[in-house]
This record gives C-alpha cells, structure tokens and sequence, in this order.
C-alpha cells in the first residue's frame, strides 16, 4: 500500500464523514422545528397544504421537501461512510509503522 493511496482513502472517508454530519444536521434541524414550532411549521413542495397561519405567519419556518433526504438516500450514504471507513482502515493498515509515523491517522469516528 502506498501513502498516497492512504491519502486518497482517508480524503474519500472524511468526505463521506462530512456528508453524514450534514445530514444528521439537517435532522436534527427539521426535528427542532417541528418540535418548537409545529403549528407554523410546513415542507414545501410536497403537494400537501396546511392552513394559511401555518404557512404563511411571519414567524413560520419551512424546509424544502423536495431537498429533505429520504431514508434511502441516508442508508446510502451509511453505506459509503461505512464503505470508506473500511478502506481507509485497511490501507491504514497495510502502511508500515514508519509510513504511519509520517501520516495522520483515520479520523476518530463515533
């Protein structure tokens, strides 16, 4: 294995890392407001409509539905992550110690 193999596996992991932080941002975005504000919370573009005050008050929050992640594309995108983690462990360890020495490790994942 080569350190810049390595380097590639671990750049396509943090991708993929990033790209489920942003989902699970987005979650916990839409969740919040719902909770916090579900009378005046809407998605748009979905073809449902709600009362104009909950739509259309100056305090409403809506979230695009056509934008909104479908649990297919989050298990995708667990699949990659998940995927990526393992390359990049295993060119991890295919690296001699002093090839690690003079590289960063696979990121710490939760």
């Amino acid at each position: 294995m080569s350190t810049d193999e390595y380097i590639a596996a671990r750049a396509e992991f943090v991708s993929w890392d990033a790209e489920i932080n942003d989902l699970g941002k987005s979650i916990v975005e839409i969740g919040n407001a719902i909770n916090q504000k579900r009378a005046r919370f809407s998605f748009s573009n979905t073809g449902q409509g709600l009362p104009v005050e909950a739509m259309m008050s100056r305090d409403s929050v809506s979230a695009d539905g056509s934008q909104w992640p479908s649990a297919q594309r989050i298990m995708e995108t667990l699949a990659r992550w998940h995927a990526a983690r393992s390359a990049v462990d295993s060119a991890w360890h295919a690296l001699s110690r002093d090839q690690q020495a003079a590289l960063q490790p696979p990121p710490v994942t939760r």
